[in-house]
């Protein structure tokens, strides 16, 4: 539905935007860094530390890994 289309997703729960091409994570109105899921992830900053925070309940790092490993390729 979305494919071939530019759509802006605003999410708060960062599994909607698992696979979006492009994420924009902003900071006090600026972006601080753009990426897929996984390089964002891999890059350890403000995202990850997002991600990791809010699957802490699922089990953390270990969920956060699950995740990325489960949906990549």
């Amino acid at each position: 539905a979305m494919q071939g289309r530019t759509t802006f997703i605003i999410a708060h729960r960062l599994a909607t935007v698992r696979h979006a091409d492009r994420i924009l994570v902003f900071e006090h109105g600026q972006i601080v860094e753009s990426g897929t899921f996984d390089e964002l992830v891999a890059k350890g900053g403000r995202f990850e530390s997002l991600a990791s925070a809010q699957f802490i309940n699922g089990g953390g790092a270990m969920a956060l890994e699950g995740m990325t490993a489960e949906t990549a390729g």
